[in-house]
């Protein structure tokens, strides 16, 4: 068993490279997501003119609300030269985004809530 492979350190380092590349893919695809999402909700003028028609105004969504795609390289190369330790502050970026995407068209929810209600 001389010769086979258990330095931990080695392990330690695959571990961090594999975690590391892990992430990386799973940040890029949920940007993607997210971009997808506020592109179909910004052209989705559908709703303020079905609920328009029976007197029900509905405001059209705000197409500036729609997110702007991340610079992937700048946060990947911090997390070569950091050895990963950046990684957390990346997954907080990535897990706040979606929460305020969420808080900016609250409004625009209420809207549509209102209008769907029971007839007054």
């Amino acid at each position: 068993m001389t010769g086979d492979v258990r330095d931990p350190v080695i392990w330690l380092l695959l571990a961090i490279v594999a975690r590391g590349i892990a992430e990386i893919v799973a940040f890029g695809l949920l940007d993607q997501d997210l971009l997808r999402h506020g592109q179909a909700e910004a052209g989705g003028h559908e709703p303020a003119v079905i609920y328009g028609r029976p007197g029900r105004p509905v405001p059209f969504p705000d197409p500036g609300q729609v997110k702007r795609p991340d610079n992937d390289a700048a946060p990947i190369l911090a997390a070569i030269v950091t050895l990963g330790s950046c990684l957390s502050w990346w997954y907080h970026t990535q897990r706040d985004q979606p929460n305020t995407h969420v808080a900016s068209t609250w409004a625009h929810d209420d809207h549509l809530v209102t209008a769907a209600g029971p007839a007054s």
